[in-house]
């Protein structure tokens, strides 16, 4: 999951928001303040990571937790791998 945590932190860098980084699980609420920002930083992190994210959990409080939606994002990189390596 630490790969994972580093490529939003990539996504955010290059979205010009500095964080403080190294909390163990931080609030990205605290960084990505309103609802155009929140869509800008999803669709950053469809396109870095490769994958779609489902509308269903296109939540604002889904990024309340760094952890939380790392894990999010580590399933549908997990599923995307298991659908193209078939």
């Amino acid at each position: 999951m630490e790969e994972i945590k580093e490529g939003i932190y990539e996504v955010l860098e290059l979205m010009g928001i500095c964080t403080v980084g190294g909390d163990e699980d931080e609030d990205l609420r605290e960084y990505i303040i309103d609802s155009l920002q929140f869509i800008n930083f999803i669709l950053e992190v469809e396109h870095h990571f490769e994958i779609e994210v489902p509308v269903n959990i296109l939540v604002y409080d889904n990024i309340a937790s760094l952890n939380g939606f790392a894990g999010l994002i580590e399933e549908l990189v997990d599923e995307k791998c298991l659908v193209s390596c078939k």
